[in-house]
């Protein structure tokens, strides 16, 4: 499953619905959140690396403070608009 801009620009959202997602195809979450300056939690379980094929400013925007919960099998930890939100707690 694709959500490319799903909730882009979405400024009243705090908390992203749960993305059960394992693996995700190339630019699945392009901007997905990007503008959601309200939004401060996301609970995420692919294993895919983030990065500019899969998740391209998928969290640009977002609120400077949140908590990131993702997969603890997950074997990755990048940061940035691409990655996990910068200043977020990550949570498993």
């Amino acid at each position: 499953m694709c959500y490319m801009y799903m909730f882009s620009g979405c400024e009243q959202l705090e908390r992203a619905p749960v993305l059960p997602a394992l693996k995700l195809d190339y630019y699945c979450y392009e901007n997905m959140f990007s503008g959601c300056g309200k939004l401060n939690y996301i609970k995420a379980l692919f294993l895919t690396k983030p990065s500019d094929i899969y998740t391209p400013n998928w969290v640009e925007g977002v609120a400077g403070k949140g908590t990131f919960i993702r997969n603890p099998e997950a074997a990755w930890d990048v940061r940035g608009v691409s990655g996990i939100p910068e200043g977020w707690t990550v949570g498993y």
